[in-house]
């Protein structure tokens, strides 16, 4: 990336609704809350490989963090990670995922994951 300095905000509350997944998108200030209400995970796992979710993940952690932005994702209003600039991860976390991811809940991204978010 170039020598830019960047600085986003953005507010407001965008719903979605579809047969495969039901969320909540809160944007405030340089922060973006993705709440995940229910997904339809058997849908996401034939999309996505999780080996190119997790490439996408970083890359999109990696951009949020050079523009000083961040995202919470939440699983039914718990939180999972933190993704960008604020992401405090520990050192395990750092080695295998990312310096800017920290994963919050890992037991229910594992459950997000695997199907059972109704």
């Amino acid at each position: 990336m170039n020598n830019q300095k960047y600085n986003l905000t953005a507010s407001g509350l965008v719903s979605v609704k579809s047969d495969d997944m039901e969320c909540e998108i809160k944007f405030e200030s340089n922060r973006v809350v993705l709440n995940i209400i229910s997904i339809n995970s058997k849908n996401l796992r034939s999309f996505f490989k999780l080996s190119d979710l997790k490439k996408i993940v970083i890359d999109i952690s990696d951009k949020l963090a050079y523009l000083k932005f961040n995202l919470t994702v939440s699983f039914k209003n718990s939180d999972l990670a933190i993704l960008g600039l604020d992401a405090k991860p520990n050192m395990l976390q750092k080695i295998i995922v990312s310096k800017n991811i920290e994963v919050k809940d890992i037991k229910s991204f594992v459950k997000l994951l695997g199907g059972k978010s109704k």
